[in-house]
């Protein structure tokens, strides 16, 4: 159903190539007069509300006769009931809606174009004959509650939400199912050829190992599976089929091994393409390579400079205090473009990543462990944002290139909301939700002309519940580029950094509560509440990480310089962006930071001996580090890389 828009396009070429010229001309006659907004339930839903609020009653129950013909009367009849209960609060809308904007008139000509069916409905409609001659509707016991905003927003909801499970569970025609095979088997192509990339990198490794005198036999044979390394370096076959891989860890001088069991997942295809709003479900498969470290071991990432980085580019000598290395690193593939953004879920049990190919993954955190949340979904455009709900958990909100914002039920595996934002700022760069109100917010620009200071911003407060438009906040009359948001830890302010400067809101009354220029001559990329919420962290493009108090006029506190790692961001870097995290009490605060390298700076604030910085992340061969999180409450960190992958490092943190 959702690769509507592209088989109708396949079919218009059909029609031409074939010379059936007037088919085609009946052929777009009839998609312009299509009710069914080519089954686009926003469209759908929305053409509904409009002839409530334009006072047509004749066209509104000639929309719902047509989804009842076409659609509701092949459903089961346990739908039946719902059916009627959505047929009568529509009408009854249009009947309130009437009252409220004082077209009394209204009312009069509904009950004598449908009056006589209403009576016969066994839905109580007597009360309703009077409405047009109570004084005082919205103050009366019978119609109080249609009167209130809370039941139309139910109402909305309702529709939309049933709409969606028709139109998920309509029988496909044929050529829409062939065309989800083909995605599917294009899908599996691409994982496929991932696979064998990666089983090239490791009979590389292997071959080094052995160069190195590394023996194969010095593992313990009690501890390695029957055929595990030539099912790990030699069988592709094996990988092809999704088999059960074991790889052998790069320690292999001390016999330390681990299984990789591949990740699963949910496909939601669409062809290369579509429109924005398009999302199909499949079955597919994720992959990975984990690498381990033993008690006591050194990381396998190496965090002196190496041939990988540019000359000059290395991490500072470490200096006394707090340490960090990396005591098990995961590997996970499956985007083919770079990544734009990769987030913890606030229980830190699932990763979900977005890719600049158009498609967003849902990873599980514990490979051991399958996740029924494992998902993939295809856009059809690039993703430029991404966010967790804060406090539900349930929802990931995502944002496109082309102005489309969609929340996806990780519970459910569906499309909650699928709407498009203000033309004229299509491309959604940031959002953020509240970490304890129903609202979230997104900021959005207009199209790239010379360049993106040329571009202008509108940042919208959206409601969680219906996803609508709360409000905007105010940016000016010449408002720049906000390209990052963040709520404070009550979700009762929003920073947003502008251009150069940053600005914070109190979201319920829109006030700009506090403003300063953070650089004269950079452009702040990211900005972050510090854990105490004392003060307020920003990176800008020129490489500084500087801190700013709350308390004393904006008054800079510190500033760290990883320009070394941090240079402008480029074609597959969106934007420049850091993480925060909080130790257990007793140890410095750690700031991870997207690099032009394929290591990632990490910093250990207010070292006494100055600046503490060192790198992880890894292989050369992923490229740059496009995107970092923290996990929640644990010393776990997510790197995005340029090449697609994703990493989870855990670090091991001792005073």
């Amino acid at each position: 159903m959702d690769a509507l828009e592209y088989v109708d396009v396949l079919f218009r070429e059909y029609l031409l190539f074939r010379g059936f010229r007037d088919t085609l001309s009946a052929f777009d006659k009839e998609r312009l007069s299509d009710k069914s907004n080519g089954f686009q339930v926003e469209k759908i839903v929305e053409m509904c509300f409009n002839h409530c609020h334009n006072y047509e009653a004749k066209e509104l129950l000639e929309l719902w006769q047509f989804l009842d013909s076409r659609f509701f009367s092949r459903l089961d009849g346990r739908f039946t009931d719902s059916i009627n209960k959505l047929e009568t609060s529509l009408m009854r809308y249009y009947l309130v809606h009437a009252v409220q904007t004082g077209k009394i008139e209204k009312v009069t000509e509904f009950f004598k174009l449908c009056g006589e069916r209403l009576i016969s409905k066994a839905d109580d409609w007597s009360n309703w004959f009077s409405l047009p001659y109570v004084k005082q509707p919205a103050a009366s016991s019978l119609f109080r509650v249609y009167f209130s905003r809370e039941w139309a927003e139910t109402l909305s909801v309702s529709l939309r939400n049933f709409l969606l499970e028709v139109f998920q569970n309509v029988r496909l025609p044929t050529v829409l199912r062939f065309n989800m095979e083909r995605l599917h088997r294009k899908t599996l192509e691409l994982e496929l050829e991932a696979l064998r990339s990666e089983c090239l990198r490791l009979q590389g490794l292997l071959a080094i190992r052995g160069q190195e005198g590394t023996s194969l036999s010095s593992f313990d044979s009690d501890r390695v599976p029957s055929g595990s390394l030539s099912m790990a370096f030699d069988d592709v076959s094996g990988a092809e089929k999704g088999e059960v891989e074991t790889r052998a860890s790069p320690s292999e001088e001390t016999g330390e091994h681990t299984a990789d069991v591949e990740q699963r997942g949910i496909l939601h295809a669409d062809a290369p393409g579509l429109s924005d709003s398009t999302l199909q479900s499949e079955q597919g498969i994720g992959q990975g390579v984990r690498r381990g470290h033993g008690a006591g071991e050194a990381p396998d990432q190496d965090l002196t400079p190496t041939d990988d980085l540019p000359h000059g580019i290395g991490p500072e000598e470490e200096s006394a205090g707090d340490s960090a290395h990396v005591t098990m690193q995961d590997w996970f593939s499956g985007h083919s473009g770079a990544i734009t953004r990769c987030r913890f879920s606030s229980d830190g049990l699932n990763v979900g990543s977005s890719s600049l190919d158009g498609t967003v993954r849902i990873w599980a955190t514990d490979r051991g462990m399958f996740s029924k949340r494992n998902a993939t979904i295809y856009c059809g455009v690039k993703v430029l944002s991404l966010t967790w709900d804060a406090k539900a958990n349930r929802l990931l909100l995502l944002g496109t290139e082309k102005g489309g914002l969609k929340a996806w039920n990780v519970e459910s595996k569906r499309v909650m909301c699928d709407v498009s934002v203000d033309g004229e700022h299509p491309r959604i760069l940031d959002l953020a939700c509240s970490p304890l109100d129903n609202y979230f917010v997104s900021t959005a620009v207009s199209p790239e002309k010379t360049s993106l200071v040329a571009s202008r911003s509108k940042c919208t407060v959206w409601s969680m519940r219906t996803f609508k438009q709360l409000h905007t906040l105010p940016l000016g009359n010449d408002p720049g580029v906000v390209r990052s948001l963040c709520f404070n830890h009550n979700g009762k302010i929003v920073a947003a950094a502008e251009d150069g400067w940053v600005r914070l809101f109190d979201v319920n009354t829109r006030a700009n509560i506090l403003h300063w220029q953070a650089s004269e001559d950079a452009l702040v990329t990211a900005v972050k509440f510090s854990a105490d919420q004392n003060s307020v962290y920003t990176l800008a493009d020129d490489g500084m990480l500087c801190e700013w108090s709350l308390h004393d006029s904006a008054r800079c506190l510190s500033c760290y310089d990883v320009s070394q790692y941090c240079a402008s961001p480029s074609d597959t870097m969106t934007r420049h962006e850091f993480a925060l995290f909080s130790p257990p009490a007793g140890k410095k605060e750690h700031v991870l930071c997207t690099s032009n390298t394929c290591n990632a700076p990490l910093m250990i604030l207010g070292n006494e001996q100055g600046q503490h910085v060192k790198a992880i992340g890894g292989e050369s061969s992923y490229g740059s580090i496009t995107s970092v999180d923290w996990h929640p409450s644990n010393p776990v960190c997510t790197t995005g890389t340029s090449s697609g992958a994703i990493c989870l490092s855990e670090l091991g943190l001792s005073k």
